[in-house]
């Protein structure tokens, strides 16, 4: 019995692949989504001449190259589960085309921007065998959008599901599958060519599949 339990002991510490701290990189494809609700434009002068205005907005839907740089730690919660605690930042730009209708004026295109989106979440995980892990994400995903001169920030859910497998001592490599749900956030400010003020919110769902490599300290 006690021979059971030291062994068993000395097959928990002799894997530590998935403990510690970890750096990683990947590559893949996004497809997202964003909306803008509620636009209201409020007039004294200028174009749209004084009074109550309700625009519709539309932002193209587009699908994206998408890279991701993370940094974690994992600690063991039992034989077989590790949780993991991370950060994923999403360093490029999301670019949309806005357009705004509004009956009896023309308004020119625009370009709506997706930037500085970054991941926080836990990810309990299930050890396969001493190199492979299955795990699944939750936390939290903030993003600025930007409309120049107009910006807001934004914050939703993250959920994901992932498997990781070391090819090599210390590094590994992985694939995940994630939806982000950014929740609405209110842009307001004053009128460019009209006396006034105008606001509304956006909005933004995602999904992205993601392959890449990681290294273990």
């Amino acid at each position: 019995c006690a021979a059971s339990i030291i062994g068993a002991q000395q097959a928990i510490a002799q894997n530590q692949n998935f403990q510690g701290l970890y750096v990683q990189g990947a590559i893949g494809y996004e497809s997202s989504s964003p909306s803008v609700d509620g636009y209201v434009i409020k007039s004294t002068a200028g174009t749209p001449s004084a009074g109550t205005y309700y625009p519709t907005v539309s932002l193209s839907s587009k699908t994206f190259t998408d890279y991701s740089i993370g940094i974690g730690y994992g600690f063991r919660i039992g034989d077989k589960s590790i949780l993991t605690l991370g950060v994923n930042i999403n360093p490029q730009n999301q670019d949309y085309d806005a357009r705004v209708a509004l009956s009896g004026y023309i308004i020119s295109p625009s370009t709506g921007t997706l930037k500085n989106r970054r991941q926080y979440f836990i990810a309990p995980g299930y050890e396969l065998d001493d190199k492979s892990l299955i795990y699944a994400k939750l936390g939290m995903v903030s993003a600025s959008f930007e409309n120049a001169p107009d910006t807001a920030n934004m914050n939703g859910v993250l959920y994901g599901i992932g498997y990781k497998s070391f090819f090599d001592k210390k590094m590994y490599y992985y694939g995940e599958i994630n939806a982000a749900n950014l929740s609405k956030s209110t842009v307001s400010g004053p009128g460019i060519t009209f006396n006034g003020t105008f606001s509304y919110d956006v909005s933004a769902i995602s999904t992205n599949i993601l392959v890449g490599v990681g290294y273990k300290f």
